[in-house]
């Protein structure tokens, strides 16, 4: 990884048309010693989607590339999906247990192998499936083969009420078939990416090249009590320009002095890529007909993966950096520093509170009954912190995202001097006026109108504009 780094540091400085940099890396600290950290993240332009038709791809590692799982009761319409999928110009290789199962073998061993020999699993859920303890099984056999791998396991929701998706399966986004041709569509576009991020990220080879990735470059604050060796020692310094008393200089400082905080995504899939890519933003108006008419099916359709967050809130990452938790399953909740806050300075204090629901997705989920959640974290936040950094509670920025970046929610903890990233009036929403919100109107996510940024190249925003609404 580092001689991979090394190498990706030395290679060509792109061009002013290729030179990117992070919408979200953070602004200047509040101290009056202190001056902007600078960021400066480069990019690798992505390259085009994999062949994964190709020869040697990794797509062919395994015998299907989608196995359905259905009731018996949905053959007709699995039979037409089926068609569908494999009249693609990619061809996609369907297992359909009726059909592809040898004559005689054993239903259950013939479905284990299925599932271990498929890239994916479409998983037709209807009131058939849920009332067919068979389908369970197919589920959970898939489930054990790849727990909450989004992009693998596709849920499918049809003619069934949201409230009875199955529990198992609240970890996954699923896809809402309420017409048959878009839902097809959906399907095969969900293969086709996991297809492509499959093949993409076998092609690494040892050393990493010819993978996209993404560099991170931030200057970190300056800290008041090394000013004096700033100014004073081993100092280079060149002047720009005097006019009266005022003049400019570019100051050298020695690389003690010159820290630079550096973030590598590798390897960086597209998504990762364009979120760092500069773009036009715009401002969109949600409301609840559009959440539920545009923004949730899109979410439905998307293979957002939050495994990191799950890893921390099970302790398998990130436990030495735990700062408070709440181990109640319904009201808890782990508090971690984010990483764009090194900890060497308060002035930029980030910390992100994890909910441990996991039902739990964006503010607009919200209601009165998770009262005791959003209170929990507000006040035990904010005791932790200030027993932790010694910061008081009326220091401290403390809100929530809409559109978050990922789906799985979570509170922003900031100092309230530092104008962190996606704190604007745009994005940002005060976890204190939730509280009151909901408190006074149990529904008020379900009924208000949000407005927020999204960017010209998002697929959520040609959703919008696709329905008139942008």
């Amino acid at each position: 990884m580092a001689g991979w780094f090394r190498r990706l540091l030395h290679k060509r400085k792109p061009s002013s048309a290729e030179s990117t940099r992070s919408s979200s890396s953070p602004p200047s600290s509040s101290s009056s010693s202190s001056r902007s950290p600078a960021s400066s993240p480069r990019s690798i332009r992505p390259s085009p989607a994999p062949d994964i038709s190709a020869a040697g791809s990794a797509r062919w590692a395994k015998s299907y590339d989608v196995c359905i799982c259905h009731s018996a009761g949905d053959l007709e319409l699995v039979l037409e999906l089926v068609s569908y999928l494999e009249g693609q110009p990619e061809s996609f290789r369907c297992f359909l247990q009726p059909r592809d199962a040898a004559p005689g073998s054993a239903v259950v061993t013939e479905l284990c192998d299925a599932v271990q020999n498929s890239h994916t699993w479409v998983m037709l859920i209807t009131p058939g499936f849920l009332g067919d303890p068979w389908c369970r099984y197919q589920m959970h056999q898939a489930l054990a083969e790849a727990p909450a791998a989004n992009g693998r396991a596709i849920p499918v929701l049809k003619d069934v009420d949201r409230r009875d998706y199955p529990k198992e399966l609240r970890n996954l986004y699923y896809i809402y078939m309420a017409l048959k041709e878009s839902g097809f569509q959906r399907i095969r576009d969900t293969v086709l990416r996991y297809l492509q991020e499959l093949c993409r990220s076998s092609a690494t080879g040892p050393s990493g090249e010819g993978t996209d990735a993404v560099i991170i470059l931030e200057k970190t604050p300056f800290q008041e009590e090394k000013l004096s060796d700033l100014l004073k020692k081993h100092v280079k310094l060149e002047l720009q320009m005097r006019n009266d008393i005022y003049s400019t200089y570019h100051l050298y400082p020695p690389p003690e002095l010159s820290e630079i905080k550096t973030t590598v995504v590798f390897p960086a899939t597209e998504k990762h890529i364009q979120k760092y890519l500069r773009q036009d933003v715009h401002l969109v108006r949600e409301t609840w007909e559009d959440y539920t008419q545009i923004t949730l099916p899109f979410i439905q359709s998307q293979s957002f993966s939050v495994q990191w967050v799950y890893n921390i809130l099970e302790k398998k990452a990130e436990a030495d950096r735990i700062v408070h938790e709440n181990p109640d399953p319904c009201e808890g909740f782990v508090l971690v520093p984010d990483f764009k806050w090194n900890q060497n300075q308060l002035d930029d204090l980030y910390l992100i509170a994890l909910v441990r629901c996991r039902d739990l997705k964006s503010l607009r989920d919200l209601t009165a009954e998770h009262l005791p959640l959003l209170r929990n974290i507000l006040r035990e936040g904010e005791e932790a912190i200030t027993k932790r950094f010694g910061i008081a509670a009326s220091r401290l920025r403390v809100y929530l995202h809409y559109q978050p970046s990922y789906y799985h929610l979570h509170v922003h903890f900031t100092a309230l001097g530092y104008e962190a990233p996606g704190s604007g009036v745009e994005r940002a929403h005060l976890l204190a006026d939730v509280i009151d919100n909901l408190a006074a109107d149990p529904a008020f996510y379900q009924k208000r109108a949000l407005t927020f940024a999204v960017r010209a190249d998002e697929p959520l925003f040609h959703k919008f504009r696709e329905a008139g609404r942008a």
